[in-house]
């Protein structure tokens, strides 16, 4: 999850008494990464045996 947020306003012991923000779900975008990690690292590892570059 990615979570932004600010408190407009606090009460007189400081707790937050007005805030707002969002919550966005990342989790399809974290898994596209680390698939993309996994390939990238698997090219590198290949093209060290092989001698080769891309």
């Amino acid at each position: 999850m990615y979570d932004r947020g600010r408190v407009l306003s606090w009460t007189a012991d400081g707790k937050p008494k007005w805030m707002f923000g969002t919550n966005i779900d990342i989790r399809d975008r974290k898994l596209q990464q680390e698939s993309l990690r996994k390939k990238q690292a698997f090219l590198n590892r290949t093209g060290k045996i092989e001698g080769v570059g891309g």
